[in-house]
């Protein structure tokens, strides 16, 4: 390559596209929709001079010039438009369900481990009554007798706010331990704390189902568990993934991995603590109250589970994700990113 004929031909075009890209950045309202179609047409050709340079030239002034000029140019196009209030409010909602549906089978992981030692903690008990110390602690003992007398006391508005305010402290520390514990830990705390869940439940669920009162408990802890159940197996999911970018992080080095899954993360932790928030005023003042019917226990868990399930699976299905991942983008796109990180 002759870098004298090579860098005499292209320079007007790097100037004009350092113009151009500088005015997109600063005042966007200024470009033209004729300028904005030459900012594309010159991106694209001084990320074929960047290639070029690198493949034929070993001038590292020139490298690096067109290198910063690529860096430039895409940050202004590709720039995300600033989000205020309720816009913001929005994105990060359908970001949380495009996040979930991304990183499904690490929630999946997570909700098969609690439903595996759910049905191995049933089956020991039933099958091997001594080891009941191992599974069921004592006081663990205390509070199945108390749920397997089939009611609840009642609860004036006073001591429902303050089992509210309990339950807004306590379930989000779990869901934090679940996921920072889980991606401290490489999954593992994430897999005992599911694991422990579900032999909980496992335990509790047999305990309920030998006095006929198994009904009772599923009906009692629909309303408020259809959120903080699943956002505990969110939280659990979070470690999951966590553990395992750091574990196994494919073809990019590990700071690499971790950053490109950190936003989903990121919402996947705040849906879940979202989910303990909302969960906990409806185990205060609803799940418990001996006045409330069963019926309409089980009909009001059901209707706000399923609306979860609605919002995971639909929400932004046919939109753009807010983020998109590098190796999720158009080949162009994505070729012209490499350059400019110097790949």
């Amino acid at each position: 390559m002759n870098e004298t004929t090579f860098i005499g031909e292209s320079r007007p075009r790097w100037l004009r596209l350092q113009l151009l890209a500088g005015t997109l950045d600063s005042a966007p309202h200024k470009l033209s929709q004729a300028e904005f179609e030459e900012l594309m047409r010159l991106y694209r050709l001084t990320v074929a001079d960047l290639a070029k340079a690198r493949a034929e030239s070993t001038n590292l002034d020139l490298i690096e010039n067109l290198n910063a000029l690529v860096v430039q140019a895409y940050a202004a196009i590709y720039r995300p438009k600033p989000r205020r209030g309720l816009s913001l409010i929005m994105e990060a909602f359908v970001f949380g369900a495009q996040a979930f549906r991304r990183q499904f089978r690490f929630i999946v992981a997570a909700l098969f481990v609690m439903a595996f030692f759910a049905g191995l903690s049933a089956t020991l008990l039933a099958t091997r009554p001594d080891l009941r110390a191992h599974l069921i602690s004592p006081g663990e003992e205390e509070l199945f007798d108390h749920w397997k007398k089939g009611q609840f006391e009642y609860r004036s508005a006073e001591e429902a706010a303050q089992m509210w305010s309990f339950y807004a402290s306590n379930n989000p520390v779990v869901t934090v331990v679940f996921a920072a514990g889980g991606a401290g830990t490489f999954g593992v705390y994430s897999y005992y704390g599911m694991s422990r869940t579900g032999v909980q439940l496992g335990a509790l669920s047999y305990e309920m189902n030998t006095v006929g009162k198994l009904p009772f408990l599923l009906s009692s802890i629909a309303p408020h568990g259809a959120s903080e159940l699943s956002g505990a197996v969110i939280s659990g999911g979070v470690g999951f993934l966590m553990g395992w970018t750091v574990l196994f992080p494919g073809r990019r080095n590990r700071l690499d991995a971790l950053r490109r899954v950190s936003l989903d993360a990121l919402a996947l932790f705040l849906m879940a603590i979202g989910m303990m928030y909302i969960a906990a005023p409806v185990e205060g003042f609803f799940s418990f109250r001996p006045e409330v019917p069963q019926e309409l226990k089980a009909i009001v868990g059901a209707i706000v589970f399923a609306g979860w399930c609605c919002y995971w699976v639909f929400a932004g299905r046919n939109r753009e994700p807010l983020f998109i991942p590098v190796d999720e983008m158009p080949a162009a796109e994505e070729n012209s990113l490499q350059f400019a990180k110097g790949s």
